[in-house]
């Protein structure tokens, strides 16, 4: 132990990944290790950022990544975060020797802890012998110590800080205790003398893999952008483009994919209200420019099922909104959020739901993407091609016609 202390105080640099749900905190504890100033209101982390620094006489990089929804599985997630996560230990080489998985304290059920254990298993097994968890929110503790917090959670944060070798401290950004930047560094030190100074690789097989995926997800997101201008161009230069005095939208999608609040967004209006279920087709008009738009909200079908399970009065509101006023729509908007994954299960339920409208409907349907400020410097048309099948499927149904909105979010 005493060699390995030794090699730890000769380590010129700590290389560092930070792992976790959206919104749990992982800029700040970068920051935080840093030293640094942690911009506010601060963005999502959309893409792994690299950081440096000096601290304690060594060079300190820390990759901050793109976070998962903390109840959802990994199925859920997009296949191009999971890429970022994945290929997050190539911005520091040759790999990190400590990872951070942040964890707010707040309830940690089985869910949280199985949403946990699949997006960390994207590293393979080793991972856990490299991991510390810092609990964010820790002025949430009040009087309370973290280990009645930890007493109090039961078996499932039990198990993931068993997993992490009992390695864990708290973080509260109400205090400028500089004990709380010692203990993480300690942990952090403790994790490089348990692992012999060595750092974390993924499998190579694996890395290699990713890389491909991405790259040819890259090259056919090129493709796509040009066969779409290239359309838009050919319409506009034969004239069959001509702006239309009024403007009639019917908005389709699951529920809560942001079909109202992309409503509001294209009448810019701003709605004041809690987020609640649409229970009706409600008509809703505002002038745009020179133009007089009217947006038809709909109650959505459930995400996960088949269309037998759309409850008949959705089916009934569907039916209704195509016919609310005495002209038909000049476009429906087929609305998909574009930060979680989009499966086989998610184009059937579609094509599904869409089938009372009969198959003409597709020549008027354009797909609306929500959750636009999750993609950062991500094209939309890699979202599409890194997804696969399902989604590439829907797009071409549509004639191609897609739009994308960082703006457009729920």
């Amino acid at each position: 132990m005493f060699l390995f202390a030794f090699l730890f105080f000769y380590l010129t640099e700590i290389n560092l990944v930070v792992v976790g749900g959206i919104i749990s905190g992982k800029t700040s504890i970068c920051s935080l290790l840093l030293g640094q100033e942690n911009p506010q209101p601060g963005p999502k982390t959309v893409n792994c950022v690299k950081r440096d620094g000096q601290v304690r006489g060594k060079r300190l990089t820390v990759v901050d990544t793109p976070g998962w929804w903390k109840d959802y599985s990994l199925i859920d997630t997009a296949e191009r975060i999971k890429h970022e996560l994945q290929l997050s230990v190539q911005h520091c080489p040759p790999g990190p020797h400590a990872f951070i998985l942040t964890v707010e304290i707040e309830k940690f059920i089985e869910r949280n802890r199985s949403s946990v254990d699949e997006h960390l298993g994207l590293f393979g097994e080793k991972i856990w012998e490299h991991t510390i968890v810092v609990f964010t929110r820790g002025e949430y503790l009040k009087v309370r110590s973290i280990e009645q917090h930890i007493e109090s959670q039961g078996e499932a944060l039990k198990w993931l800080l068993e997993k992490c070798g009992n390695r864990y401290c708290v973080y509260d950004k109400q205090t400028k205790d500089q004990n709380q930047v010692i203990q993480l560094l300690e942990k952090i030190e403790s994790v490089v003398v348990n692992n012999s100074g060595r750092h974390f690789e993924l499998d190579g097989t694996t890395l290699r893999e990713v890389e491909e995926k991405k790259r040819a997800a890259q090259e056919q997101a090129n493709a796509r952008q040009l066969k779409v201008e290239e359309k838009k161009k050919r319409l506009i230069e034969g004239g069959q483009v001509q702006p239309l005095p009024e403007i009639r939208i019917v908005m389709l999608g699951w529920v809560c994919c942001g079909k109202s609040s992309a409503k509001n967004v294209i009448l810019n209006k701003k709605d004041h209200g809690p987020l609640s279920r649409t229970h009706q087709c409600e008509k809703h008009e505002g002038s745009v420019g020179d133009r007089h738009v009217t947006v038809v909200d709909n109650p959505g079908w459930w995400k996960y099922f088949p269309d037998h399970y759309t409850p008949e009065w959705v089916k009934t509101e569907l039916e209704r909104s195509v016919t609310f006023g005495s002209k038909a729509p000049h476009a429906l908007l087929l609305v998909v959020p574009a930060d979680v994954s989009f499966l086989e299960a998610q184009r059937k339920g579609i094509q599904e739901n869409m089938k009372m409208f009969g198959e003409m409907v597709w020549r008027n349907t354009i797909v609306l993407f929500t959750w636009g400020d999750t993609l950062g410097n991500t094209r939309i048309e890699e979202h599409i091609e890194s997804e696969g099948e399902p989604l590439r499927w829907l797009v071409e149904k549509c004639g191609n016609r897609y739009l994308f909105d960082m703006s457009l979010t729920t």
